[in-house]
């Protein structure tokens, strides 16, 4: 029985050959382009799952002119242009032999069109190149979560006027504003999505009347996973007693603020 080692070849080492898995492949799954001054997480699901390493090592192997740097696995850039990134896993291949590969990032003004993989991981839905405001912060971009806030939830505060806005920029406040007068229950939409998490960002809301009619709706095939029957809340009020809310087998409607229907959060950038 062999115990111990021959020719500095160990027991363990022999074991962890045996059973070793490489890595075949690695794909960038977070957006391609970012806007200067911006931080992108780098984001690269390993193949095959079971690999025997995994743990991605990021340099930057060409500037490009960006001055781009990688800090804990996120990419940022002060100039615009293209730089060139290494992601790199020790002994991928085999014991001794790293899994290399390359990925392009572009640093531009306007980085993304309609349908682009936004920085969180939703679909852009919607481009203003002159921007609007959320918070103070000029926008150029609005992204959808792939899916649903899980469950279904009234508007709420029926019988109350909440003196919200319908116009393209003005989801994120008038979450906030149903947010911040909520008392625990009072507002369950606006709050679902405000509590929403995904791709790493926490800053969701309950899109306005006109980002959900005018451009969300348009673009739900290149979104993707609504239900047909279904029924999406706004954030946008109609009256005391009802709010805007889109039939994806229909009209925009007023209904009643006591209904349940289902949300989809929207995120600017």
């Amino acid at each position: 029985m062999f115990i111990g080692s021959c020719d500095h070849y160990s027991l363990q080492e022999y074991l962890e050959d045996r059973y070793f898995v490489p890595v075949t492949d690695i794909t960038l799954t977070c957006a391609s382009a970012v806007l200067p001054g911006k931080s992108l997480t780098l984001t690269c699901p390993v193949q095959p799952g079971d690999a025997t390493n995994k743990a991605v090592t990021w340099t930057v192997s060409d500037h490009g002119g960006t001055g781009a740097v990688i800090t804990g696995g996120v990419f940022t850039a002060a100039d615009v242009g293209t730089a060139v990134i290494t992601a790199r896993i020790a002994n991928g291949l085999w014991r001794g032999k790293d899994f290399v590969k390359a990925f392009t990032i572009t640093v531009t003004e306007f980085p993304f069109s309609i349908g682009d993989t936004g920085p969180a991981g939703g679909i852009i839905f919607y481009m203003d190149v002159e921007g609007f405001t959320v918070n103070g912060v000029t926008c150029h971009y609005l992204e959808a979560a792939p899916e649903d806030v899980p469950g279904t939830y009234t508007w709420g505060e029926y019988g109350i006027d909440c003196s919200t806005e319908t116009l393209v920029g003005t989801g994120a406040a008038n979450t906030a504003a149903l947010t911040a007068a909520d008392h625990g229950h009072d507002h369950p939409a606006a709050k679902a999505c405000a509590d929403y998490s995904y791709g790493g960002w926490d800053d969701w809301f309950l899109p306005s009347k006109d980002e959900m009619n005018l451009h969300l709706y348009p673009n739900r095939d290149i979104i993707g996973s609504f239900g047909a029957d279904y029924w999406y809340w706004s954030s946008s009020q109609y009256g005391d007693y009802d709010a805007w809310v889109r039939d994806f087998n229909g009209e925009m409607w007023n209904e009643l603020k006591s209904s349940e229907h289902h949300c989809r959060a929207v995120r600017a950038f």
